[in-house]
């Protein structure tokens, strides 16, 4: 069996000694370094050009507007799974997730009706978990911001990097090179009908993908399979 990536299974579980360390966070404190104006503007230029889309994000930041504020942080881009602002005197993304988004704290990968793969939104466990495993497969600078107080959202950051969305054939080829190889089985969605890899001897699964701002591929866990699922994407996490 190849080497595993360190991994602590209990790192998302609440009083965890890798939990504990994350300090916590009000929505208060996270609203005051925001430039809310600019963050205001960049939602109606996003509503514009797409509208369920615009709306369903102001949704998931109007808590964090609700007081004119100006911090260094702005609103730089955003997907299903987080709002994503730019920290350009460190030359880093900040990034939130949580509820009320659609995916919870972000999507994963679960067995559906008669045993299908299918997505399912996660818990704020899951993705301090997934981001662990990330950055020991993948390693990319990230880091553990704050969890929100009552475990109402979570802010990380990583280092920006300037690129574009990878190509199918490219995020293939990516996949093959690490040693994966394209799986199938049952699923709901073409995504995971698609783009979703195994690997003789891996455990835990993941899924995978890639953006603009962190292109080296991003981990979700997969419970009980050994896959990693493999995304064009077309938003952050």
């Amino acid at each position: 069996m190849p080497p595993q990536p360190p991994r602590s299974p209990d790192f998302g579980k609440k009083g965890s000694p890798l939990r504990d360390r994350i300090p916590v966070c009000s929505l208060a404190d996270f609203r005051a370094r925001l430039d809310t104006r600019q963050v205001e503007g960049e939602l109606d230029a996003l509503f514009r050009e797409s509208p369920e889309f615009g709306r369903n994000l102001a949704h998931r930041l109007s808590p964090f507007l609700e007081t004119e504020e100006s911090g260094p942080l702005t609103l730089i881009g955003a997907g299903g799974e987080a709002a994503v602002f730019g920290d350009p005197e460190n030359q880093q993304v900040i990034k939130l997730c949580g509820p009320p988004a659609r995916c919870g704290f972000g999507w994963v990968i679960r067995r559906g009706p008669g045993g299908a793969l299918t997505l399912a939104p996660g818990g704020l466990d899951e993705i301090l978990d997934r981001l662990s495993l990330f950055e020991a497969l993948f390693p990319s600078g990230i880091s553990l911001n704050s969890i929100g107080e009552n475990d109402a959202f979570l802010v990380f950051r990583q280092p920006f990097i300037l690129g574009r969305h990878p190509t199918a054939s490219e995020l293939h080829g990516h996949m093959r090179s690490h040693g994966w190889s394209p799986h199938k089985e049952p699923c709901f969605g073409d995504t995971l009908d698609q783009l979703t890899w195994k690997k003789a001897g891996f455990s835990p699964p993941i899924s995978v993908r890639k953006t603009p701002s962190s292109p080296t591929p991003r981990v979700k866990s997969i419970p009980s399979t050994s896959l990693w699922q493999g995304k064009k994407s077309d938003d952050f996490l």
